[in-house]
């Protein structure tokens, strides 16, 4: 694998040596328009315009700056974008919707990245290839992903850990937890440190703004500009309503996707009532509809990277959260009362929140007999993304669903028969009462004849009083967008070529998955693609654009 170089030879790139270093275990506007230079609108297809009838309207600014490079975002994606193209010598702008105080947006709360063939997986004797890798996730997408795109993401991604370190990013890299012989190592995967990815993204900022780069917090980007089927730079629009015109020749979209209603109704088939976002709010798409107003194709717009459900008003880490929506050997009922999957694909977010999305509501049910355990034995499994391990006794346990049960607008209830739990879920007591007393069959006869479910986990649920509780499903980002190529620029729907000067990014750019997020295979690979193609896009501009 090679390093990432200068873009040209015998060009040196800045660089400070004296950064600080600081530890960073990475993981995990309005509708837009183009605006031709002398302010004429460039517009929206007939189903654009309807989606978004204001889109079109002009935008007059109050100031006119000029850049080499724009970049839409201040997450892992636009991070690394933006101190790339500084870093080669570009003059760069960063425009972003939220205050500086929550720079790195929704990335500075994720995890871990994975990435393969770094410096830090060989001195620790990790071996796996982006050879073996490639072709297992293809398998896994059946080539619903983007080939070129994936491969070029596997090759680069070693060099983009030694890129961060580069720049000053410490990377840990604790033991997995992942079985070697059927899944990859992510660079920072299996530990977890409360505020480590923010401190890194903090490091990167702050070395952004040694190469030069302006960042202009509180001004999401809101309209391209285009001359000749080309980028000419974007509107953004600041806090108090004035607009900004910035002039440059690549625009650089990685805004983060969309966790809006109005586009999980436009792109998905879920019910986004249902869901419970992570990340910070405000992802409204705009990065996608900047693409589309350019006349951008679209690759799986409508994919999400789910994981798993919870409590509603919990806290992630919570005794109850974590017991009573990530465990087993829980029940889980739809609003029709009916049992709808195997519950043991709680061990796989991917396939637990494409089965429990398709509900309209979800249920976790449970009798006095497993909460029983867990108070004196401890849960039954070991989850990601939580500090509960099996065989630690849970005194506290009661305690806190009794704390949950007494809420106001209750989400968590409590009866002395099933039938009267089902009256208090709102589902049908006939039908609860049916689903329960077959499973407690399959549990007897050790074998769940519809779903499949492990004997180890087919407990019966028999002992009063009974319990449910109402669950949400969690996301963390959506993983379809922009039609984006192996150089992250962005394709055009009419045609099928580059859009000049335009790039995605990270999850507004659409190419490394098909339908669904590969996490059984690599967790932390959407970081990890979100840095690599910032500097994908970064070096593509720099090359193509600016010559130097």
């Amino acid at each position: 694998m090679a390093a990432i170089k200068n873009i040209k030879a015998g060009k040196r790139d800045r660089h400070e040596s004296g950064s600080s270093r600081r530890d960073f275990l990475v993981g995990a506007a309005a509708a837009s328009a183009g605006l031709a230079e002398g302010g004429t609108v460039q517009g929206l297809s007939a189903a654009e315009e309807q989606a978004n009838p204001a889109s079109n309207k002009a935008l007059t600014p109050k100031e006119t700056l000029t850049a080499d490079v724009v970049v839409c975002g201040t997450g892992s994606a636009g991070m690394a974008a933006a101190v790339r193209a500084g870093e080669l010598g570009a003059k760069v702008i960063v425009l972003e919707k939220v205050a500086e105080s929550f720079v790195g947006g929704s990335s500075a709360l994720t995890a871990g990245l994975f990435a393969v063939d770094s410096t830090m997986t060989k001195k620790k004797g990790i071996t796996n290839t982006a050879d073996a890798l490639f072709f297992r996730q293809i398998d896994y997408h059946r080539y619903a992903c983007n080939a070129r795109v994936l491969r070029k993401y596997l090759d680069r991604s070693g060099a983009t850990v030694d890129w961060l370190l580069s720049q000053g990013v410490d990377l840990v890299l604790p033991e997995p937890p992942y079985n070697p012989n059927t899944h990859f190592y992510a660079d920072a995967q299996g530990g977890f440190s409360e505020g480590s990815a923010r401190r890194g993204l903090q490091v990167l900022y702050a070395r952004g703004k040694t190469y030069g780069v302006k960042f202009m917090f509180q001004t999401p980007g809101t309209q391209l500009t285009m001359k000749s089927g080309k980028v000419a730079g974007i509107v953004a629009t600041r806090a108090n309503g004035d607009h900004v015109k910035v002039n440059a020749p690549v625009v650089i979209i990685a805004t983060g996707g969309y966790a809006s209603k109005e586009m999980f109704d436009r792109f998905t088939v879920y019910n986004f009532e249902n869901l419970a976002p992570y990340g910070l709010p405000g992802r409204t798409g705009d990065g996608i509809k900047m693409g589309l107003s350019a006349g951008a194709a679209l690759h799986h717009p409508g994919a999400v990277n789910f994981c798993n459900p919870k409590i509603p008003g919990e806290k992630d880490e919570s005794l109850v959260n974590v017991t009573c929506a990530k465990q087993q050997p829980f029940v889980w009922v739809n609003e029709s009362g009916a049992r709808f999957a195997n519950e043991a694909t709680i061990l796989d977010w991917t396939l637990n929140g494409q089965a429990i999305a398709l509900q309209q509501k979800v249920f976790s049910i449970a009798d006095t007999a497993i909460f029983d355990h867990m108070k004196t034995k401890g849960v039954w499994h070991r989850q990601p993304m939580t500090n509960i391990e099996p065989g630690t006794p849970l005194p506290n346990l009661y305690a806190e669903i009794n704390r949950k049960l007494a809420e106001p607008n209750p989400v968590a209830f409590k009866a002395d028969s099933l039938e009267k739990l089902a009256t208090l879920l709102g589902v049908d007591p006939k039908a609860l009462a049916d689903t329960v007393d077959t499973y407690n069959g399959y549990a007897t006869g050790g074998k769940d004849l519809d779903f499949g479910k492990p004997a180890e986990w087919l407990l019966p649920i028999k002992r009063p009083p009974f319990y449910g509780f109402s669950m949400k499903l969690a996301f963390y980002n959506t993983i379809g967008g922009l039609k984006v190529d192996d150089a992250a620029r962005v394709l055009a729907k009419a045609g099928g070529k580059p859009i000049p000067g335009v790039y995605a990014c990270g999850s507004d750019a659409g190419g490394i998955f098909g339908y669904y997020y590969d996490i059984s295979i690599a967790p932390g690979v959407m970081q990890g693609w979100c840095s690599t193609s910032g500097l994908l896009a970064a070096e593509d501009a720099v090359r193509k654009y600016l010559k130097m």
